[in-house]
């Protein structure tokens, strides 16, 4: 990121919070494309707003980003009840990266596995080997139960992960 971008991070970082739809929409792309060190407050910031395109524009943020800062991961799980389904699909996708898995973000993942949306249990399926042992037995084997192949596949993955002999 070259010097002029770096320098605008904490403008499009408060704009991406304060500003109209559209400017917060736009600031919230901006930060998610250019990842300064100010993003990831509002990325966090961003899954609370009242726009859903903002909401799915901060979830993509914290995907690219690989990381949620500590102070951030409650807002994070929460955003597993968000309306929109693309942000709890990101969402989702964001917690699978955690090592381990915050015991926390399980309950949200295990109601998402019920979804009518296949990408979100796919995502909940591949987010919950990421839980390792802690990971619900019960919602995985339900999920080796779906319609898409590529859920059942990821489930049994995650059954397997950390039992191989499960039946």
């Amino acid at each position: 990121m070259g010097p002029c971008a770096r320098r605008a991070g904490s403008d499009l970082a408060r704009v991406a919070l304060t500003g109209d739809v559209e400017l917060r929409h736009a600031a919230m792309r901006a930060l998610a494309i250019l990842q300064p060190d100010e993003a990831l407050p509002a990325f966090v910031g961003g899954l609370r707003d009242a726009d859903a395109e903002v909401r799915k524009m901060a979830a993509a943020g914290l995907q690219k980003a690989g990381r949620v800062p500590d102070d951030g991961l409650d807002t994070v799980v929460e955003a597993l009840r968000d309306p929109d389904i693309r942000v709890r699909t990101t969402v989702a996708m964001v917690l699978g990266r955690f090592d381990p898995m915050p015991a926390s973000a399980i309950p949200g993942l295990s109601e998402n596995a019920a979804d009518a949306d296949d990408g979100l249990r796919l995502a909940v399926a591949v987010a919950l080997r990421a839980a390792g042992p802690a990971a619900p037995a019960a919602v995985l084997e339900g999920l080796l139960r779906d319609a898409t192949l590529r859920v059942r596949l990821a489930a049994a993955s995650a059954l397997l992960a950390d039992d191989p002999d499960h039946q």
